[in-house]
């Protein structure tokens, strides 16, 4: 017999298989370990229901999105706050500190380059969904 909706969402809320919490304003993101690879989610935790997710699912919310708001409200304190981050640890830093902590950022995760308009480093979620396509022989 087939899981129910909320027992799919239930296997990822406040998993291990949910990492990389983060919270920027009123939007909250991880990434997610599904069973066709790792997700990239986003979702509102207030006012209009928004989000994202760069899963195969062909319905929205995805069950990542749900399973990302309902660990939010079970767990606020646990996702780093990006706006706090930057108050205590940048804000008060030279201009060569920023530039040596953003050199060893891109280092460690290339595809940041796309923030900076560099070409060929553009957001490369539709390249990772044709891939994850090509995977499944879609």
């Amino acid at each position: 017999m087939g899981r129910n909706y909320s027992d799919r969402v239930a296997e990822y809320v406040d998993s291990d298989r949910m990492f990389h919490w983060l919270r920027l304003g009123r939007v909250v993101t991880c990434n997610i370990q599904g069973n066709y690879g790792t997700y990239r989610t986003s979702a509102t935790i207030k006012g209009k229901w928004e989000g994202d997710c760069s899963c195969p699912a062909e319905y929205w919310p995805s069950k990542h999105m749900d399973a990302l708001r309902l660990t939010f409200q079970m767990r606020p304190r646990t996702f780093v706050d990006i706006d706090s981050l930057v108050k205590r640890r940048l804000e008060k830093r030279s201009q060569a500190e920023l530039v040596g902590i953003i050199r060893e950022m891109v280092v460690k995760a290339p595809a940041t380059l796309g923030v900076l308009g560099v070409k060929g480093y553009e957001d490369d979620s539709e390249h990772d969904e044709d891939v994850e396509d090509q995977d499944r022989g879609w």
